[in-house]
Order: structure tokens, then C-alpha cells, then sequence
């Protein structure tokens, strides 16, 4: 997906087209000419949405918010909580997980904080580090630059990567 938009986007997105009865094109519209978080360009967030199953198509090929999410509607945190976990879900059953996320990429702190290198994301996987940045799945390393810290509340997405205990020399200089 490219340019999938930020959280604030996507809450955007969920809210107006719960309230309208509108085609993917009609919706696209809507938010050509608007800029949410400084961005204008939002043409993967639909199809992000779709991919996750929070919108569906109706038989008139409107869409329309999956009844199995639309009490997240009303409370943001949660449907960006839900987005987040919906996403890393999808992820994980992907083998792109395995190719991104592995020894060579990840490793333990000393202090339990699990770190990923930049090297994870390359060039071609530059969207999903920014997806997982703007909706704070990962943050910036305090102190150890182009690597980043997997929140705690999403650790346990990673715990079936193999990661061994000689890893962290190796991840700090990987760039």
C-alpha cells in the first residue's frame, strides 16, 4: 500500500463513511483536495481499510462499515488500537513478516525493550515503517539512530521471531 494515510486520516475516513452511502470513487473524492497532518495524498487508505475487512462492499457496491467494528466508531483510540492489531495480524500471516522481521533485524535490550534496525524496512518497505511510526506500533531508539523499539503493548506480535542473544551487537551496527 502506498500512502495510506496517518491515524487521524483513517478516523476521518471510518467516520464519513459510516454516515454516507458513498462508492470507493465518491469517497476518494471527498478527501482529494484536503490535508490531514500535513499530507494530501491518502490513495491507499480505502484499500487499507478493505485489505483489514473495517469496509466492505454492499451489492450496490457502496461501502460500508463491517458491523463486526462499528462500535469502534465511536471511540478513537480503540478503532486505531483495532487498526493496529488488525494490520499486525494480516502482517504476521504474511511471509513478508518473516523476510522484515528476523535475527538479523530484531533484537532484546538489556532492559526486555525489543528493537528493530532500519535495515528491516529498506528502501522498498519504507511505507510500512512510517504505518508503524505514525500509529506508534514503533518508535524512534532514544539513543541508537535508524533503529526503533516495538511498544510494549505489541511485543507479543514478535514473539515467534527467533531472535538470539548475540543479536545486539550485531543490530546496532548493521547501519
Amino acid at each position: 500500500f502506498n500512502n495510506i494515510g496517518t491515524p487521524n486520516y483513517l478516523i476521518k475516513l471510518v467516520n464519513y463513511a459510516s454516515k454516507s452511502h458513498l462508492s470507493i470513487k465518491e469517497l476518494q473524492d471527498y478527501f482529494l483536495n484536503i490535508t490531514i497532518d500535513n499530507r494530501y495524498i491518502f490513495d491507499g487508505g480505502i484499500s487499507f481499510l478493505m485489505h483489514l475487512n473495517i469496509f466492505i462492499l454492499d451489492d450496490s457496491n457502496k461501502i460500508e462499515i463491517n458491523k463486526s467494528f462499528a462500535h469502534f466508531i465511536n471511540n478513537e483510540i480503540l478503532l486505531v488500537e483495532k487498526i493496529n492489531r488488525l494490520f499486525l495480524a494480516k502482517l504476521m500471516e504474511s511471509d513478508l513478516f518473516k523476510v522484515m522481521f528476523n535475527n538479523s533485524t530484531m533484537s532484546y535490550e538489556d532492559d526486555g525493550k525489543l528493537v528493530i534496525s532500519n535495515a528491516a524496512f529498506k528502501f522498498k518497505y519504507a511505507t510500512i515503517r512510517q504505518l508503524l511510526l505514525d500509529f506508534k506500533i514503533i518508535s524512534k531508539h532514544p539513543y541508537i539512530v535508524k533503529n526503533f523499539v516495538i511498544m510494549d503493548n505489541y511485543k507479543s506480535y514478535f514473539d515467534n521471531v527467533k531472535i538470539s542473544k548475540n543479536t545486539k551487537q550485531k543490530i546496532l551496527t548493521l547501519d
